[in-house]
C-alpha cells in the first residue's frame, strides 16, 4: 500500500517552522521600510539643497525671498522637479 501526501502532523510542523521564521522576519522588514523612508526623506532633502544652490548661482549670489512653494514650480531650474510626485512633496513640505 502506497502513501499519497502528507500527514496533519506533518502540516503542523511545517507551519509551526513557517511561524517561527515569520516572528524573525517581519520585524526586520519593518525596520528596512522605516529605513527606506528616512533614506528618501534625506534624498529629497538633497534635491531641495541642489535647487537652492541653483538658484544661489544664477541669481548672483541671492537666496529665495520666501519658500512658499512657488519657487519649485521654476522646473526650467531643476528638470528633475518635473516628475510629478516629488513636485508635490516639495511643494507640501514647504508650506
Amino acid at each position: 500500500m502506497k502513501r499519497r501526501g502528507f500527514t496533519l502532523v506533518e502540516l503542523a510542523i511545517v507551519i509551526a517552522i513557517l511561524g517561527i521564521l515569520a516572528m524573525y522576519a517581519i520585524p526586520k522588514y519593518q525596520g528596512m521600510v522605516e529605513e527606506a523612508r528616512t533614506a528618501q526623506a534625506k534624498a529629497q532633502l538633497g534635491t531641495v539643497r541642489s535647487a537652492l544652490a541653483i538658484y544661489y548661482a544664477k541669481n548672483s549670489g541671492k537666496f529665495p525671498a520666501s519658500l512658499d512653494g512657488s519657487f519649485f514650480l521654476q522646473t526650467e531650474m531643476y528638470p528633475q522637479l518635473k516628475q510629478p510626485m516629488l513636485m508635490e512633496q516639495l511643494v507640501r513640505a514647504t508650506q
